[in-house]
This record gives structure tokens, sequence and C-alpha cells, in this order.
């Protein structure tokens, strides 16, 4: 299996931390958070990884390089303008044309269990699958109401908060089918407001698993400073 990781935000409310280096380039411990991403990927045996850039780039290309040090292959695509969490596949629809793939943000602390996502994606036979979590801010994401089965019944992204009918919210981690490629349109284009209402009004397989492991934002100073302070009684299944 292939994967994109999300990798363009600027982190503009993470000033002046993001000054002149990505979101995902802010270190944790003596790593950037991307450095996990890429470490949990290779876990679960996904070493074939393109990732999106745009806000001073160059120092992931410094730090990663091709991947080769770490065990996969790297390769970039470099947006002059931000397409979108869902416009970013535009310049890489005939990579991924042909089989399934799996999509992470790469602004998320997390040691999702990929593997379980996968599984559930192929015994419902879905089209799209998310991965979830419990938040304790769900107006602040995209809220996900699932029925017994898993299949989504409901998806709003950052309601208003007296509409909230669940903490369950969107992880940021997807397992799609290629044909998802025909419902993007060039130019900017977002997962959460353009192609999951999408998706449930073409009525697709649409399915979210909860696998119970740590997801954390870190958009915010707030939320930075929870997942750093976490972050040394995280659980990986790998050495850090």
């Amino acid at each position: 299996m292939k994967a994109l990781i999300l990798a363009a935000g600027k982190g503009t409310r993470l000033l002046p931390l993001t000054k002149d280096r990505p979101k995902v380039m802010i270190e944790f411990g003596d790593k950037p958070l991307l450095w996990y991403h890429i470490r949990l990927l290779k876990f679960y045996g996904i070493t074939d990884i393109w990732m999106n850039t745009n806000w001073y780039p160059q120092s992931i290309y410094d730090y990663f390089g091709d991947g080769s040090k770490f065990g996969v292959h790297l390769i970039y695509s470099e947006e002059k303008e931000l397409l979108g969490t869902a416009g970013a596949l535009n310049p890489l629809k005939r990579v991924f044309k042909d089989d399934q793939f799996l999509i992470t943000q790469g602004d998320n602390l997390t040691n999702f269990n990929y593997s379980k996502l996968i599984k559930f994606h192929n015994q419902h036979h879905a089209f799209f699958s998310l991965g979830l979590f419990n938040s304790p801010e769900p107006w602040t994401q995209g809220m996900v109401e699932t029925d017994k089965s898993g299949s989504i019944t409901k998806l709003v992204e950052k309601p208003d908060k007296k509409d909230v009918t669940t903490d369950q919210v969107n992880a940021g981690v997807y397992v799609c089918e290629p044909g998802l490629l025909k419902l993007i349109p060039p130019g900017f284009c977002d997962f959460g407001f353009d192609i999951f209402p999408k998706i449930m009004q073409k009525k697709l397989p649409f399915y979210g698993l909860s696998t119970g492991d740590y997801v954390q934002d870190t958009g915010t100073h707030e939320r930075l400073k929870k997942a750093k302070a976490d972050l040394p009684s995280l659980k990986f299944p790998f050495k850090i």
C-alpha cells in the first residue's frame, strides 16, 4: 500500500514557532513531528510514501531526503499554492489510480493502528474509511456519527457547539479506494467540506472506526503543549 502524508500546512496559529519551518517539523523530544508519522507507516509495512509540501519545504527535504536512511521511499509534491486536504491528490492521481491507499494528517501526534483500519475497510468493502477518536472539543473538528456496523450516518465539519451530538470525530487517517480520485475536482478541495458530503450524497460505502489509539491535533499553542506533555507516556509500536 502507498501513503500520502499531508504536510503542506503553514501553521499560522503556531507563530512564531512556524516563522521559518512547517508545523510538521516542530520538534517532539529530539525529533520532528513528521518523524513519528514516517516511523509509524514503516512499522505497518507502508514504505512508499508521498508528501505534499508548501511552507519552507527545504527543512523537510534536508532532514528526510529520499527517505532511505529511515527505511522508506519518500517522494515530494511541492504545492506553489495550497491545494487543500483533498486537492493535494490532484497532482498525484497517476500515483494512486490503481490500488487502495492511505492518507494521514501530518500535524497530528498519533500512534494510530493503521492495520486495524485497513482490515476494517476491507471487511466492509468500503469506498472510504475514516479513523475516529473521541475529542473533548468535537465542535472544532469533523463530528462523525456511525451506526453499529461503523457506517457513517452523519458528518458535520466544525459544527456549532449547540449542534454537537457526539464526541466522536475524524482522526485525519483515511483508507481510500482509487475511485475517490474521480470525485476530486481541479484546484483547491477539502475533504471535510467538499468530498465527504459528496460521498454521502452518492451513498458510497463510507465507514468509520475508532481504534482507541491516541490522536492529538497540534495546530494551536495549547494543543501543541498538550501533545508534548503527553509524549513521554505515549506508547508507540516502535522504539523512539
